[in-house]
C-alpha cells in the first residue's frame, strides 16, 4: 500500500514470496492497483512431494501450495505462477520424484527455476541418509526442465491475441 500512495513507481512485481505472506490482504492491494502490481506471483515450492517438503523443514505441504494458487488465479485471473524447485534432495526416491513431477505439471507453473541439490555442511539435510547421485540429479532436471517448458509454452499460449501494457526499461 504504501509503495502505491507514496511512489509513482509504475511496475511493482515480488521476485519471491512464501506462501503464509500471501494472504487476502495482499490479493486484495494487488487487485486494487489500476495494474501497477503486475500479475506475477514467484511461490517457493521445491518439491511437490509431502515427505520430501516435510524432510526439507517446509512449514506446508503440496496441498497447501495448491490452495494458494487457486486462491491467487481465482483473485487475480491470468496471473503468471511461479516456483523454484529442488531436485535430488536426500531420500527423494523414484516415486517421490515421480509425485514431485506429477505434482508441478499439475499446477501450470508459468515458469520454473530448477536447482540441484548440493549439501551444505552443517545442515540437517547434509547428515541424511539417502543422497541421490549426480547422475540421477541431472536427469531429474532435465525431466523437469522439459515440464517447465511445457507450462511456460502454455501460459504463453493462452495469452495469444490479447492486449496488454508493457514497460519498456530500455
Amino acid at each position: 500500500r504504501r509503495l502505491l500512495e507514496e511512489t509513482d513507481v509504475e511496475r511493482i512485481r515480488l521476485s519471491s514470496i512464501e506462501l503464509q505472506h500471501l494472504d487476502d490482504e495482499l490479493l486484495d492491494v494487488w487487485r486494487g492497483s489500476g495494474g501497477r502490481c503486475l500479475p506475477h506471483f514467484h511461490l517457493p515450492l521445491q518439491s511437490g512431494d509431502d515427505g520430501v517438503l516435510r524432510r526439507m523443514g517446509r512449514r506446508y505441504d503440496s496441498a497447501a501450495y495448491a490452495a494458494v494458487v487457486a486462491r491467487v488465479r481465482e483473485s487475480i485471473p491470468g496471473a503468471a505462477i511461479h516456483g523454484d524447485v529442488i531436485v535430488g534432495f536426500p531420500t527423494e526416491d523414484d516415486a517421490a520424484w515421480e509425485r514431485s513431477l506429477s505434482f508441478i505439471g499439475a499446477i501450470g507453473f508459468a515458469g520454473v527455476h530448477v536447482f540441484r541439490y548440493s549439501a551444505r555442511p552443517g545442515t540437517a539435510a547434509a547428515r541424511m541418509t539417502g543422497a541421490v547421485d549426480e547422475r540421477t540429479k541431472k536427469r531429474r532436471a532435465t525431466e523437469l526442465l522439459a515440464v517447465a517448458a511445457a507450462g511456460r509454452a502454455a501460459f504463453a499460449a493462452a495469452h495469444v491475441g490479447r492486449l496488454t501494457t508493457v514497460l519498456f526499461e530500455r
